[in-house]
């Protein structure tokens, strides 16, 4: 039975009674409202005393110890081995890899211990070494396995007595020659004369094999019998029992027993990976924490390995986490982010747009998508930055002409793949970005950036007159032939402005109207958030009456004007409505800019729009709100601290 896919949740390395307690708390909540995989709480270090009391107070064990969360064998595709054991023939063996598809097999003993260990190769050799008459005796061959060998049947003996001394012949000379070159304890392979059979007898040797499934005498079982010679049947002609005898031998005599390299599944993959080169051995043994043998790994393994799963709670940043958190496959971040509802719908966008290229690109479920690369904590961080950025600034519109991408290959997570990588293909297909390829050798846009530009591309063209206000620049690490710099900036188009208030601006939107009469208002309160999510500037429904007098809802959105066909995707997919209008206005909007004010309390963030010489503050719902919960005074108090300034 496969074992139950675990996630471990783990604070920071240094953790405190909040970084402990969110650990224990998140595993428990998932563990309650997921069934597919099990949730374990873990600590990266240890706990305090304080943590120790809250614990003890209220009966809880602390978490237990993951100094490392690297790869370990354990999270390779450990290849099971057949029960196996030294005293199988070859043929066996072999017939056991044919069927198992394998080119190692682990000899164990009843307890599990490996004893040994026979490759395909090692059978292959012994098969082919024919001048060797006195293979089965010196490997101690039991007689039951000699029958099995050759599809034969012992009629005469004791099945369970061994072959140890003497040779293998073929006894085809007739009885005068046989004494010349039979010697006593052969096995000899012969036909159907009886003279034959009982000149052998006389000369005492230890195993008869007739072939052809010919019946015996019973003159010669009987003298058999009284020497205590072995008769075997067989159904196959002389060549053929010649031919296969030697794969009657146990694996004993042949498996591997001395330095043997096998692993734990407890080794780390970055520690093992130098010892299987230097060996260049096809498999290797794996034993678990109990020195049971219970499988094998190839260096192949290393491609499909499972890295661990992991979600971080608390604050946690890379050089704060368990070691070797790079190594792992991280699937949630469940921390105190200082972020507006509209950075975070940003965010949110973005990682859709990833999860639909990734899903796309792995012909699986969005929802079993894990992001690998682009789900470290790098790229993570990344995309918040970029959405904290976005609503920081107030951005509204942002012009990328054209994505410059490089040309040939690089070296990803699964493998070499061709640039642009299907990932950022799918993104640049889906929402028709320029893309312009270069003749630079590497990867010029990732998946994330690719995602970033999707998320708030509003416009490829610039005005033809502008003025630059800000400019940000960012550098790559890669050496490339071009430098690897990134240019951000910040433009207001220029334009006869005489006679105008500069504390306006005037802009085009586009209202998007549809009447919804057989929507539940939970349906609807759904698709505002999906709306804001894809971008909408506004969007409300109100109550209405339609024809009949029948009770309906009036759903409005306004939007950007290349924002239309997401809107309208969304509203019919989500909605009961056959029917959207669209009419596009013209706006006069107030300038603004963000501050923080200090009040008597604490900090505040602001909008702040000038018109006619006058200020205006408007108080950020978010930081409001979180004035009053630190302080405990009401909503109102809080904002006309802030609004004074």
């Amino acid at each position: 039975m496969k074992n139950q896919e675990r996630i471990f949740v783990i604070g920071h390395k240094n953790p405190d009674t909040d970084s402990i307690c969110s650990a224990i708390a998140y595993a428990d909540i998932k563990n309650r409202t997921s069934q597919k995989v099990k949730y374990v709480a873990k600590r990266a270090g240890q706990i305090n005393e304080e943590t120790e009391y809250v614990l003890n107070r209220f009966g809880m064990q602390p978490p237990g110890y993951l100094s490392n969360i690297g790869t370990q064998v354990k999270d390779m595709d450990i290849r099971m081995s057949p029960e196996a054991d030294k005293s199988m023939s070859l043929k066996n063996a072999w017939d056991l890899m044919m069927e198992k598809s394998i080119v190692s097999l682990p000899i164990r003993d009843r307890e599990g211990q490996l004893e040994g260990l026979i490759t395909i190769g090692d059978i292959a050799k012994t098969y082919m070494d024919t001048t060797d008459s006195y293979l089965l005796s010196r490997a101690k061959t039991q007689y039951k396995r000699i029958a099995e060998t050759i599809g034969g049947t012992v009629i005469e003996g004791n099945e369970h007595g061994y072959f140890v001394n003497g040779k293998v012949m073929v006894g085809t000379a007739n009885p005068e020659m046989l004494k010349a070159y039979v010697e006593e304890d052969d096995l000899i392979i012969m036909g159907d004369r009886e003279e034959d059979h009982l000149q052998a007898i006389a000369q005492n040797v230890s195993c008869i094999i007739v072939g052809m499934g010919i019946e015996v005498t019973e003159k010669v079982i009987k003298l058999a019998h009284e020497r205590q010679i072995i008769i075997i049947r067989s159904p196959y002609d002389t060549f053929t029992i010649a031919r296969l005898i030697n794969q009657s031998i146990p694996v004993k005599y042949i498996m591997k027993t001395d330095n043997l390299v096998t692993f734990s599944t407890e080794d780390f993959t970055d520690d093992i990976q130098n010892e299987m080169i230097k060996h260049r051995h096809r498999a290797f043994p794996v034993i678990n924490k109990k020195g049971k043998c219970i499988g094998t790994i190839s260096r192949r393994n290393f491609l499909d390995m499972h890295k661990k799963k992991v979600a971080l709670v608390d604050h946690n940043e890379k050089d704060q986490a368990v070691d070797n958190i790079e190594k792992a496959e991280i699937m949630e971040i469940i921390d105190h982010a200082d972020m507006t509802d509209r950075a975070r719908s940003y965010a949110k966008k973005i990682f859709t747009i990833l999860a639909h290229a990734e899903a796309k690109a792995h012909n699986v479920p969005e929802d079993m998508v894990h992001f690998h690369e682009v789900g470290a904590v790098d790229s993570i961080v990344d995309i918040l930055s970029v959405a904290i950025c976005m609503d920081d600034l107030d951005v509204e519109e942002v012009i990328v002409p054209r994505l410059c991408e490089g040309s040939g290959t690089i070296r990803c997570q699964h493998g070499i793949l061709p640039v642009p990588v299907p990932a950022v293909s799918n993104i640049v297909s889906a929402h028709h970005l320029k893309l312009h390829i270069t003749p630079v050798q590497g990867e010029l846009v990732t998946p994330t950036g690719a995602a970033v530009v999707a998320a708030f591309l509003t416009s490829e063209k610039l005005p033809e007159d502008f003025t630059v206000e800000k400019i940000g620049i960012g550098a790559g690490k890669r050496q490339y032939e071009c430098p690897g710099i990134l240019r951000a900036m910040l433009i207001r188009e220029s334009g006869d402005v005489s006679g105008a208030d500069v504390s306006t601006e005037t802009d085009t939107i586009v209202k998007l109207e549809s009447n919804i009469d057989d929507c539940t208002g939970e349906t609807l309160g759904y698709v505002m958030e999906r709306l804001y999510e894809a971008g909408a500037r506004e969007a409300n429904y109100m109550p209405v009456f339609m024809k009949k007098n029948r009770p309906a809802w009036l759903l409005t959105v306004l939007c950007k004007r290349e924002q239309v066909p997401t809107m309208e995707q969304i509203i019919f997919r989500e909605t009961t409505t056959i029917g959207i209008r669209r009419q596009e206005m013209e706006r006069t909007i107030l300038k603004r800019e963000k501050r923080t004010v200090t009040t008597p309390l604490g900090e505040v963030e602001v909008k702040v729009c000038t018109f006619d010489g006058q200020e205006y503050f408007y108080p950020e719902y978010e930081s409001v709100k979180k004035l009053c919960e630190k302080t405990g005074i009401s909503y109102k108090e809080a904002y006309h601290m802030a609004v004074r300034g």
